[in-house]
């Protein structure tokens, strides 16, 4: 058993929490780092152990703490009848406790919280109330440009969240640097963050950061890597097993970060993503790297395979004659993973290798079956602690005929 004893964090083993017990966040964050990434390791290969596989030892992430690029903290009342800004008590959906500096979001955002918390207290902006459906401040969302050093910030308020967040960049602005600053109106009574109705209040509506040798823009409801650092090194793995001049798939491209990653080893890379303003931002993430090998289309992954590479219809659906050859085939999809029918799509085309990259393990055993069961082996596993202090993992899979 790989026992991590050599791995030393970059960042202090004894830094302490204020928050730790009553905020659910970071439920691993008394265990030491070592004995986190061997806990990891062993569900891994619990979930795959009905696979003949060999799991190989975790990739630490290169920071223990502050590595969050993105946070979402909420408003609410506190005990004194101020304004407070925090996330959820641990098990508890209606009870919140007042975040003053979060262990894993950046340092500095101790300071914006703060003063977050002042701004709306001075000003009388009362915090949303579910019951009653009163109030006005409802969420914050903080996203960290790890390179430029900067944030983008969206407001969420029931109501008047331009206003509300202009006043809150003027506020800012002269103590932190801030790319831009949105509001988002939700009258909505739902619990979940919505983003419906949003307006540019301050600077710009995206950010921009650096995975390895590709720069992003990122729109401020767009998906990115939370972990940059982490996402460097799987992102690093990834173009390691393309071999030069392929042809790649990038199924469930997003905004085009792994495709713009391994551009300049493949002959060309075709992304397929289902937000359409996701497509939008791989384009540009493509010029703005000075990338002629990519193209990307919208539409729901299994139906846009079938449109563009197949013929017929149910079981007499074959693969057409003239459709193109993947040399790879990537698969990065969200947390509730795929479905049998793309997995079968995927395998019909091909390609010398698969490679599956896994956020959670719901379907995870079940999409890997259906890709062994057409005659593809499991060659390499490799988790990433992409999540540290908290029981989640990515899982890079590399399958080949």
């Amino acid at each position: 058993m790989t026992t991590y004893k050599h791995f030393l964090p970059n960042q202090d083993e004894s830094k302490v929490c204020d928050h730790f017990g009553l905020c659910g966040g970071c439920k691993s964050y008394d265990l030491p780092y070592a004995e986190q990434l061997i806990i990891k390791h062993e569900r891994v290969k619990k979930e795959l152990s009905r696979f003949d596989c060999v799991i190989d030892p975790i990739v630490p992430s290169p920071l223990r703490f502050h590595y969050r690029n993105k946070v979402e903290m909420t408003f609410f009342t506190d005990e004194n009848g101020k304004v407070g800004l925090g996330f959820h008590e641990k098990g508890q959906f209606n009870r919140f406790v007042n975040i003053h500096q979060c262990a894993l979001s950046p340092e500095e955002n101790g300071k914006l919280l703060s003063h977050v918390r002042n701004w709306a207290n001075q000003n009388g902006y009362p915090a949303y109330q579910k019951k009653g459906h009163d109030g006005l401040l409802r969420y914050l969302i903080i996203r960290d440009s790890f390179h430029d050093k900067n944030k983008l910030l969206i407001l969420v308020t029931k109501e008047n969240s331009q206003a509300l967040a202009a006043s809150l960049a003027e506020s800012l602005n002269a103590h932190f640097n801030i790319a831009g600053v949105i509001g988002s109106d939700q009258p909505e009574i739902a619990d979940a963050v919505l983003l419906n109705h949003q307006v540019l209040a301050y600077g710009h509506d995206h950010f921009f950061d650096e995975i390895g040798h590709c720069r992003f823009k990122i729109p401020s409801n767009s998906f990115f890597q939370v972990n940059t650092a982490a996402a460097t090194l799987l992102y690093e793995h990834i173009r390691a097993c393309i071999q030069a001049g392929e042809n790649v798939l990038d199924l469930f491209c997003g905004a085009g970060t792994i495709s713009c990653y391994i551009a300049d080893k493949a002959q060309s890379v075709f992304g397929i993503e289902v937000v359409e303003s996701a497509i939008l931002s791989a384009a540009e993430n493509a010029t703005l790297n000075n990338l002629n090998n990519l193209s990307f289309t919208s539409g729901r992954v299994r139906e846009r395979l079938a449109n563009l590479y197949f013929i017929g219809s149910g079981d007499e659906q074959r693969l057409r004659n003239d459709a193109p050859h993947f040399d790879t085939i990537i698969l990065d999809p969200p947390r509730s993973g795929t479905d049998k029918k793309t997995c079968r799509r995927v395998a019909e085309l091909k390609p010398r290798q698969i490679i599956y990259v896994a956020c959670g393990f719901e379907n995870l055993a079940y999409n890997l079956r259906s890709f062994i069961d057409t005659g593809y082996k499991i060659e390499r596993v490799i988790p990433f602690d992409f999540f540290p202090n908290t029981p989640h993992v990515e899982v890079f899979i590399q399958m080949v005929v």
